[in-house]
């Protein structure tokens, strides 16, 4: 069996290198057209001098089913695979593919596989898609968001394909949106058969609902007049039936939800999203039993849904929780306690689920009696840990009624300033185990004065004006975490110390710029630490592949890093790499290193990226360079030694506090030797990171928090 692999590239060079690194091992040929890179995407391509790659120019037409169509013409396998560069396969999927199509009948056209969506490094959504095909079976249309025809004999795997491309800056959304708009506005003035105008009309009301919310609405209701005398339908109407759907109950405007809703009926009879639809309506609108009804209709449609066919379920696994959560209340409201909690414990804990969370604590304290409010409390204290879920509502309700949580937790609400929430995850998460813990971003202390009173613990995130004025207003068990800036700017000595049981400094240098002798008997210091299960760990060596991970700043101190690069490049082989992932956060100073890349002749040395996976990133380097002028700790230092990556670290101000000086540089001769010279031992890398793990870090806060609680 021969895979190939079919890309389509354009000003990649922050993704190509992750994307043909992930499928290299398994790959056949790699079919690759650059459509009019005026960046290294090309150079990158051509430097791995592998026979399996092959480049090619290929005009841009404005037509992205074109360009796919002529990369899968020049394949020649029996298989062909759809890569974009803002791609990777899972190690997972690299191991297991091949032998998956390999033993695939001969009837096998068509390979589902799970696309995951990254929206951040830790968050993204997931959805099955078509993205292998036997050679000769596959084929695309329209010019903008393609859409694969392809033959119905289809096989689902749970292999996965992590894409970044929705990891948006302001300013790539703003470059899409004045891309994608008025290019999908010009074809739609041209003449086109219905179901391309159709298709089109659907990709151009997706854009507005991303961009232009208002203006979509208009859009939805001129694709509903459209719908109602199509003869053929584009797959992407299922998508906007669902959203068109949401939105107008939200607006609503039910009449048109119901416009939409009869229409999905009659084109899709056999398919379930517009009874997802009909039930969330009828619930806005109180007609709890119509809403049960629609529900019970979708579940039965659901169940005999033929998914390899339609293959468009995947609208209703996006938002069933979303409606199984107001189902439950409907289920309450007619008078089925039983099958509310049922259909609640199904709810799945996500991103999308914990914004409406709110509204269904408020029904539950008003609508059900106590019996039933303690049957939904475990799964909901279990869906609501860590996330920003205002549970205020039943903890008053349950005190005034003299019911306990079965679990009897003692509650902790920590706080912290919009932005100052970046190092609470794995606290929150952590402290969940054996309290209730409510994480509350506060710009305004009285929004929030019940739920402070009502905790057992209070944790200040920062010992800034927020812990100043809180530890001011409320005589309660606290802790404040002093992370640095705190304290160069002297609020620290601001906060009313009476008020706080602990301080908790995150390390001695710290805690050493801190004299205010009345809380040097409430002093703690615990390191931040690292989550090492994030990092899959393997054995390194030396090799010629140094990576940075951190924001290009000043700080930073990038010169160093190619000036040590240089010095590599003349001593060695003149084949090493310095790989920085980070936003761009300075660009004179990017403009000044660039200079003196190009100097240097370094510009085929080293390569910028944003928005990467570090866990992938680090994958296939060899060395982790440090140049910072300062750190706190160094976060990313650990991340890689996580790995079983080499340290390479700059002698920043405390480094010898956090870091054995085996590990340290002083000057540019220095590093070069530690990357050249110096033994490579992985299993030591890994060992210092799990003695200053996050687990570590956690079990210290447990014992603090429950030191405290217990005072």
């Amino acid at each position: 069996m021969k895979l190939s692999i079919a890309m389509i590239v354009r000003d990649e060079e922050n993704n190509i290198r992750r994307a043909l690194d992930s499928v290299l091992p398994i790959a056949d040929e790699i079919v690759i057209l650059d459509t009019g890179s005026v960046d290294n995407t090309k150079a990158i391509i051509t430097a791995y001098e592998d026979p399996k790659i092959k480049l090619s120019d290929h005009p841009w037409k404005n037509d992205f089913s074109e360009a796919r169509n002529a990369s899968i013409g020049q394949c020649t396998g029996d298989w062909i695979m759809i890569l974009d560069a803002d791609e990777e396969l899972t190690p997972e999927a690299r191991s297991e593919l091949r032998a998956q199509l390999e033993a695939l009948p001969g009837t096998a056209h068509t390979v589902m596989m799970v696309g995951r969506n990254f929206v951040t490094d830790h968050t993204f959504d997931t959805m099955s898609q078509p993205r292998v095909f036997r050679t000769g079976t596959i084929r695309y249309e329209h010019a903008i968001h393609n859409q694969p025809r392809f033959a119905k004999d289809i096989f689902r795997s749970e292999l996965i394909i992590n894409h970044y491309g929705y990891m948006w800056t302001p300013e790539l959304l703003d470059k899409k949106r004045k891309r994608s708009i008025p290019l999908i506005e010009e074809i739609l003035k041209t003449e086109l058969p219905p179901i391309e105008r159709l298709y089109y009309k659907c990709q151009l009301y997706k854009m507005q609902f991303t961009f232009e919310h208002d203006t979509s609405y208009i859009t939805a209701k001129e694709i509903l007049d459209e719908l109602r005398t199509a003869k053929e339908m584009p797959y992407i109407v299922y998508e906007v039936m669902i959203l068109a759907g949401f939105q107008a109950i939200q607006r609503r405007e039910f009449e048109f939800a119901t416009d939409y809703i009869d229409v999905a009926k009659l084109i899709y009879e056999d398919v379930p999203d517009a009874y997802l639809i009909e039930s969330l309506m009828h619930h806005t609108t109180g007609d709890h039993l119509k809403a049960v009804r629609a529900f019970h209709t979708y579940y039965d449609k659901y169940a005999r849904l033929d998914r390899a066919a339609y293959n468009c379920s995947i609208q209703c696994d996006k938002y069933v929780d979303i409606v199984r959560l107001v189902i439950a209340a409907s289920f309450v409201a007619v008078g089925l306690p039983d099958m509310a909690v049922e259909e609640f414990n199904l709810v799945k804990k996500s991103a999308m689920i914990t914004e409406f969370l709110d509204n269904f604590v408020l029904y539950l304290s008003k609508h059900v009696d106590d019996k039933l409010l303690k049957r939904f409390m475990p799964h909901l204290l279990e869906i609501a840990d860590g996330e920003q879920v205002n549970l205020s509502p039943l903890y008053s309700r349950l005190k005034k009624t003299g019911i306990e949580l079965g679990s009897k937790r003692k509650k902790i609400a920590i706080l912290y300033k919009p932005g100052l929430g970046t190092f609470l995850d794995g606290i929150r998460q952590g402290l969940s185990k054996e309290y209730l813990v409510e994480t509350i971003q506060v710009a305004n202390l009285d929004h929030f004065k019940d739920r402070v009173e009502d905790a057992d613990l209070v944790w200040y995130e920062f010992g800034n004006e927020l812990a100043i004025e809180g530890t001011k207003r409320f005589d309660k068990k606290s802790i404040v975490r002093v992370h640095g800036y705190e304290v160069i700017n002297g609020l620290v000595q601001d906060i009313y110390h009476p008020n706080v049981s602990r301080y908790l400094f995150v390390a001695d240098h710290v805690r050493n710029m801190v004299n205010i002798p009345e809380i040097a008997d409430k002093v703690s210091i615990i390191r931040n630490g690292v989550n090492t299960s994030k990092y899959t760990f393997a054995e390194h060596q030396h090799g010629r592949k140094i990576a940075f991970v951190g924001n290009f700043n000043t700080k930073k101190n990038p010169g160093l890093a190619i000036q040590i690069l240089h010095e590599l490049v003349n001593v060695g082989r003149g084949d090493y790499e310095l790989h920085w992932a980070g936003d761009m956060q300075d660009v004179r100073l990017y403009a000044y290193t660039m200079n003196l890349v190009h100097a240097m002749g370094l510009q085929d040395r080293f390569f910028l990226y944003q928005h990467v996976n570090t866990n992938t990133f680090l994958e296939d380097k060899d060395y982790f360079l440090s140049t910072s002028m300062h750190e706190g700790y160094g976060m990313a230092i650990l991340e890689a030694m996580s790995k079983g990556i080499k340290p390479i670290i700059h002698n920043f101000y405390i480094a010898d506090e956090f870091y054995p000086m085996q590990y340290v540089f002083n000057s540019i001769s220095s590093a070069v030797e530690m990357i050249k010279d110096e033994p490579y031992d992985s299993t030591e890398y890994r060992q210092f990171a799990e003695r200053h793990s996050e687990t570590k870090q956690l079990e210290k806060i447990s014992e603090l928090v429950r030191e405290v609680i217990n005072e």
